[in-house]
Order: structure tokens, then C-alpha cells, then sequence
């Protein structure tokens, strides 16, 4: 056989391969009892002088409607939310059982978030104006029982779905931070490209931070 033969031969046996694993992974998707959950964090609206939010959730949990709790996230995670370009984080995504689900419950730690401000606009006791201050933001019942969200969805069998959490930071008189969250579903049925979904959301999202690259947990008290 000459060299053009088997090249052509090498060229069909790469086609063959690829076609191959192709179907394999949408039988694999499809065939599978299980769906792809991706959490996201968003943070809507601003508090003068807020640069950033961090916020660092211990395990994020999926309710079925059978009564049984699911995990989505077990280990702890940062996500870092920008009040000036107003974008979405994601926290995980997951393959979790297909069905029927109605409620997340999204576990924090007891310290809060942490939040960076600029002094020149929220002023830090002890801190020079227009400097960086790192102060904490509480959140009710985060670390106690985990804050139980709303989120009625349906999960089919390799498809996949997506829960934006909507964090909501408010100043109260007193001049402290508490940090809420509401949230909004949204459904993906894809059959395909959830694998694919998880790069792109890893590409496009550089604010998601590993806990060594976040600043200093010391926190400044506020005036």
C-alpha cells in the first residue's frame, strides 16, 4: 500500500474513533439516572463603596420532592462577586439523581462573607481614605440550619439545569453589612454539552477563587 493508502486509512480509523466516543458519551449522557446541576452566584445591585464580595459556601444540598436531601457540593467553596461588573460565579456543577426537586439549602460558614470596601466611600475605623478594607457581612441562619431556597425544578435524565443564587448585600443604620440571598431557576434542557458547559463557565468566569488566593481573612471594624 502506498503512503496516500494509508493515510486515508489513518484518517478513517481517526473518524471512526471519534464518531465512536461521541456516541458513546450521549448514550452514557442520556442512559444515565443522573442530571447536571449547576449552581451559580450572582450579586444584583451595589452598596456604595463595595468593591467585592466574598462568599464561601461549607456544602450546598438539592431537596427532592421524595423527601430525601441530595448533595450537590460537599466540600467548601469561594466565589467572588464584583458589585461594579455585576457578573455571575459559579459555585459547582454537579451530577446529582433525575427527578423532581423544590427547595436548595445552602450552608455557610459562621463568620459570614467577607466584603472589601474602599475607605473613601465606606469609612473603616482606624483605616486612611481610598485604601482596600476587608469587613464581614453577616448572614442569617447560614451557618446554623443553612439557608433554605426556594428553586422548583425538574432534572430529566442527562439534561442538565441551572439555579442562579441572587445575592442581595444590605447596609442596615448601624452601619453593618447582612448578606442575603434570593434566587431565580432557570432550566437547560441540553442532552448534550454539559461537560462542555462546565469549561465554558470556568473560562468565563475568572472570579472564582481557591481559598489561598482570597485576601486575608483579618477583618477591620467599621465606624
Amino acid at each position: 500500500m502506498n503512503r496516500k493508502g494509508v493515510s486515508r486509512v489513518l484518517f478513517v480509523a481517526m473518524v471512526v474513533v471519534v464518531v465512536a466516543a461521541a456516541v458513546g458519551g450521549f448514550i452514557f449522557l442520556t442512559g444515565s439516572s443522573t442530571g447536571t446541576l449547576t449552581v451559580l452566584a450572582q450579586d444584583p445591585g451595589t452598596v456604595r463603596g463595595v468593591v467585592y464580595v466574598y462568599v464561601e459556601a461549607l456544602q450546598i444540598q438539592a431537596h427532592n420532592v421524595n423527601g430525601s436531601w441530595v448533595t450537590v457540593m460537599g466540600s467548601p467553596k469561594w466565589v467572588r462577586l464584583n458589585y461594579i461588573l455585576n457578573t455571575s460565579a459559579p459555585f459547582i456543577s454537579s451530577r446529582i439523581p433525575a427527578g423532581t426537586y423544590d427547595e436548595l439549602r445552602l450552608v455557610l460558614p459562621a463568620g459570614g462573607a467577607l466584603v472589601t470596601v474602599n475607605t473613601s466611600e465606606f469609612p473603616v475605623a482606624g483605616r486612611t481614605a481610598d485604601t482596600l478594607a476587608n469587613i464581614s457581612a453577616s448572614v442569617p441562619s447560614g451557618a446554623e440550619t443553612g439557608i433554605k431556597i426556594y428553586a422548583q425544578f425538574t432534572l430529566g435524565k442527562g439534561a442538565s439545569e441551572t439555579v442562579t443564587l441572587h445575592f442581595h448585600l444590605v447596609q442596615t443604620g448601624a452601619g453593618s453589612l447582612v448578606l442575603t440571598p434570593q434566587t431565580s431557576a432557570q432550566v437547560n434542557t441540553s442532552e448534550l454539552g454539559s461537560v462542555f458547559l462546565v469549561g465554558a463557565l470556568q473560562a468565563l468566569a475568572p472570579s472564582v477563587y481557591a481559598p489561598q488566593k482570597l485576601p486575608s481573612r483579618s477583618v477591620d471594624r467599621s465606624s
